[in-house]
């Protein structure tokens, strides 16, 4: 009877550990994401649209990584990823400088995020240093349930100063649109935008000063109903390159959105 027992869990031990042994633990990493450089601007002609708008939502401007308008930040943006397991998102980020003094290790992780499905990254720069200026750079890493892990690839963006706006006032009502005038600062960019969105968040109006020092703009668009609009004046700078990262080199957009505006036409 002592030996059937004995054999009885001898033969248990060895199937328990032929079982561990053939499911193992998962060794294969996610699939590889995809980051969104900047496809362009709300304001732009885009495959024969004029004032094309990025917004697809009321809430995100869905053009890649590029400025925001709430303060000096920036916002970057990936593929929806498709894995079905995917536990949590490291943020990395570094400038062209950080590159350039330690090329072996340059880069920062400023968050990590559980995934949700959320697919863009706001950084707020909480260190409170001098972000214009500086090409920034951007690769997330993508981790799974059982703690593997895969390195997108890498997105760059230059941020300059905002403009401050001076009219319209922060609420603004108006009998009519043509009551507007466009005013604001210089901030040593190198060409500016102004955009009027209606509600929905699509362009009705855009246009760029041919005359870098011409500051004071009325409304040149068409007439539009009572509603709320919301206006924005964008500075922006000419593409650069960068200095080669890890062997390639990267074309830099650059740019800055201004606070925006409530422009309520009664």
């Amino acid at each position: 009877m002592k030996n059937l027992v004995f054999l009885l869990i001898i033969s248990v031990s060895i199937f328990a550990c032929a079982g561990t042994e053939s499911l193992g633990l998962d060794k294969t990493p996610p699939e590889k994401p995809t980051m969104i450089p900047h496809l362009g601007d709300s304001g732009d002609t885009i495959d024969g649209i004029a004032d094309y708008s990025f917004y697809f939502t009321t809430e995100l401007e869905e053009n890649g990584i590029d400025a925001v308008s709430d303060g000096n930040k920036i916002k970057i943006e990936w593929e929806h990823l498709l894995d079905n397991d995917l536990d949590y998102i490291r943020i990395h980020r570094f400038t062209e400088q950080d590159y350039l003094a330690d090329s072996l290790a340059y880069s920062t992780i400023i968050d990590s995020i559980n995934y949700v499905g959320v697919d863009n990254y706001k950084d707020n720069f909480t260190n409170d240093y001098h972000v214009t200026g500086k090409n920034w750079f951007y690769f997330i890493e993508t981790f799974d349930t059982s703690g593997n892990s895969t390195f997108s690839d890498t997105v760059c963006y230059r941020l300059l100063e905002k403009t401050l706006v001076q009219s319209p006032s922060e609420f603004t009502e108006v009998n009519s649109m043509n009551e507007v005038d466009f005013i604001w600062n210089l901030s040593g960019a190198q060409y500016y935008k102004i955009l009027v969105f209606d509600s929905e968040r699509e362009v009705i109006w855009s246009y760029q000063p041919l005359d870098l020092e011409d500051t004071n703009i009325p409304y040149g668009g068409a007439e539009v109903p009572s509603g709320d609009y919301i206006i924005r004046i964008d500075a922006f700078g000419y593409q650069t390159t960068s200095t080669p990262i890890n062997g390639k080199t990267y074309q830099i957009l650059a740019g800055a959105e201004s606070e925006e505006r409530a422009v309520i036409v009664q």
